[in-house]
């Protein structure tokens, strides 16, 4: 066995029993190797930074660390997301472009590239998505629908409910702005970009591009051309990283497998009109050649904005409400 596999077996075990120790004879046991060779392993993983407290007891996480390491990212994540592959980048122009070269080299489903900092992260429209690292979370990860392109575009939709939930699951209380914001108090905190390659008959692959504020502070914030906030600024104190990934991740897959299945939106149109933070309001929906000006009504089974113009409702699928 190499020493990064055997460091990366001890941080598995390390994680099931987490906050719990394991013993030295027990991973030993596990990994096939001698305990000399797990305490050197031990002694690789706390040069790396992790936190592991030794003891007559064994060996023991004193804490789950917020970092991207795949060695510690994949299996905490596998242990609620079966099938997640991590690809870490320390930093990389955009994670939606390097995920799409690695969707074109036959990455599986459910590989997630994440990154520290993002040099030329783009949103909708052209528009630049920045990150810092120990603060943001950016990430994108590739999805194998083999689906009409007419049906995908609620990806989206679905990645932007999945978030609030996370959010949620936090303690936050999140709204939905259509198609691709998730904000608190008003202000955006996150965003997700949907990118789709096709052929003549299905999708593919699509990249699901995802940023959050995570830890930014108000400094952090003022350069930016809307108006934001972060998880750090609402509640005043850190938030994990990790924990908001694990719990997005959890809310899509349940939502975009069974989706996929069904090909139907219907089950969630509900539960993102509820979070809606425009429905029964007057809005502008731009990026068209004119805007539209109208009553936000909800988005209907297709996944567009259903707004009410001159008594009227027109389902829109283009543009953003701005």
């Amino acid at each position: 066995m190499s020493e990064r596999r055997l460091q990366r077996d001890i941080l598995s075990l390390l994680l099931e029993a987490f906050p719990r120790s394991v013993s030295g004879e027990r991973i030993a046991e596990l990994s096939g190797v001698s305990r000399v060779a797990v305490w050197k392993a031990v002694r690789e993983l706390k040069a790396r930074g992790f936190p592991i407290a030794s003891s007559h007891d064994g060996y023991r996480l004193l804490t789950l660390p917020d970092v991207f390491d795949p060695d510690f990212l994949e299996p905490y994540l596998a242990q609620e997301v079966q099938g997640i592959r991590v690809v870490f980048e320390e930093e990389v122009e955009s994670t939606n472009s390097r995920l799409k070269t690695l969707a074109e080299e036959d990455a599986p489903e459910k590989t997630l590239c994440i990154t520290e900092r993002q040099t030329k992260g783009r949103g909708r429209r052209g528009r630049s998505w920045f990150s810092l690292p120990g603060k943001s979370l950016t990430f994108s990860l590739l999805l194998r629908p083999r689906l009409p392109l007419g049906v995908c575009p609620v990806v989206a939709l679905l990645a932007g409910l999945a978030l609030a939930e996370a959010l949620e699951d936090l303690g936050f209380v999140a709204t939905l702005k259509w198609p691709n914001d998730v904000l608190l108090g008003g202000k955006k905190v996150a965003g997700v970009l949907l990118e789709t390659a096709t052929d003549l008959d299905e999708v593919p692959w699509m990249v699901l591009g995802v940023g959050v504020n995570v830890n930014l502070e108000e400094r952090d914030l003022l350069p930016l051309p809307f108006v934001a906030t972060s998880l750090q600024v609402e509640r005043g104190a850190p938030v994990p990283r990790i924990a908001v990934l694990r719990r997005f991740l959890v809310h899509f897959f349940a939502h975009y497998e069974k989706w996929r299945d069904s090909q139907d939106f219907t089950p969630w149109v509900a539960e993102y009109n509820r979070r809606f933070a425009f429905l029964g309001k007057q809005v502008t929906i731009a990026g068209g050649k004119e805007s539209l000006f109208g009553i936000a009504r909800g988005v209907d089974a297709q996944g567009a904005l259903r707004v009410e113009k001159d008594g009227e409702e027109v389902p829109v699928t283009w543009g953003e409400i701005a």
